[in-house]
């Protein structure tokens, strides 16, 4: 169990920066922020835009939840210091509880943030299978199923994105949920 302490103000003010990046439109309701929680510090990160915050932290972990849910349970707080407890399944702030996507205690190799442009295409998501990053990360950011996609958009319409390693996810389904 992680807790962390933080001035409101500030945590809101940090989101509100955030959501510029973000942005408006509908599609951006799914957009993902990843919370990396150290040593007095929290980094937030959507695509676009990575912003951190000092605050009381007792312990590190790294999870992701919904960027306009997290943002509005924020936002409604009446609270001066918010208080906010991560536990495998779930994140509470204050009294509110949401499911966490992803939450990672056993070790630090996870904690790296994935950089991506504020308005990524196939290309750009294409080029990350080739940059390091281990499969758990690409998962804990949601970008597995989108890289797929990618892959398949490449394959169908044939634009040559040049791939020098390719990580073919189409001969490997088991990468994916079983709804797929």
């Amino acid at each position: 169990m992680i807790i962390i302490t933080a001035k409101t103000k500030e945590l809101f003010q940090t989101l509100k920066y955030l959501k510029v990046a973000v942005g408006r439109s509908k599609k951006n309701n799914n957009v993902f922020c990843e919370i990396t929680v150290t040593d007095g510090k929290l980094t937030f990160a959507v695509p676009g835009a990575i912003f951190p915050m000092v605050c009381i932290t007792q312990g590190t972990c790294k999870t992701a939840v919904l960027f306009l849910h997290f943002f509005q349970i924020v936002k409604d707080l009446k609270v001066k210091d918010v208080k906010i407890i991560i536990t495998k399944d779930s994140i509470q702030i204050q009294n509110v509880t949401i499911s966490a996507n992803s939450t990672f205690f056993e070790n630090d190799k996870i904690l790296r943030t994935i950089q991506l442009p504020m308005n990524y295409n196939d290309a750009d998501l294409l080029k990350l299978l080739n940059e390091g990053y281990t499969m758990e990360e690409l998962e804990f950011n949601n970008l597995t199923f989108k890289i797929y996609q990618a892959e398949i958009n490449h394959f169908i319409k044939g634009k040559g994105i040049p791939i020098t390693k390719p990580k073919n996810f189409l001969t490997n389904p088991s990468l994916f949920p079983d709804s797929f």
